[in-house]
């Protein structure tokens, strides 16, 4: 078979088009194809200007939603756009805490060392915990 690079915008071209699990073959003229792709890169960039754009208008939302004197209407545009009134924010807590643990009398033991290697501190629900770190530790 002989590849040719001859341009034939007529030239029929059949493709498997694949719908909700369905096979099914098309054929179109070259010059059909070449338009839908042309449409789609045009949709493509219209798309990644519009999300460039929703993105401009979830971060001014979020921003000044909480010092805003019209929230409801804040609101309602976030409803809409499917915008989550949220922000991520960093904490660092003291938390003090108490309990009993056994250890082997006939060994030696660092309590600090047991504490830090078996403490576990993790988060519920909404809350992360990213790190933590055991500073103070007394035998009562």
């Amino acid at each position: 078979m002989e590849l040719t690079t001859d341009y034939n915008p007529n030239l029929l071209v059949t493709y498997k088009v694949i719908t909700d699990g369905e096979t099914t073959y098309e054929t179109r003229k070259m010059n059909e194809l070449e338009w839908d792709m042309e449409q789609f890169r045009k949709l493509r960039k219209a798309e990644n200007n519009w999300w460039g754009k929703e993105s401009q208008l979830r971060n001014l939302i979020s921003d000044v939603y909480q010092d805003s004197p019209d929230q409801e209407t804040l609101l309602q545009i976030a409803d809409i756009f499917g915008i989550p009134l949220t922000k991520t924010i960093e904490y660092i807590a003291t938390i003090n805490v108490s309990g009993t643990m056994e250890v082997d009398l006939t060994d030696t033991y660092d309590l600090s060392d047991m504490l830090f290697s078996n403490l576990n501190v993790s988060g519920y629900g909404e809350v992360e915990v990213l790190d933590f770190d055991v500073y103070s530790v007394e035998e009562c």
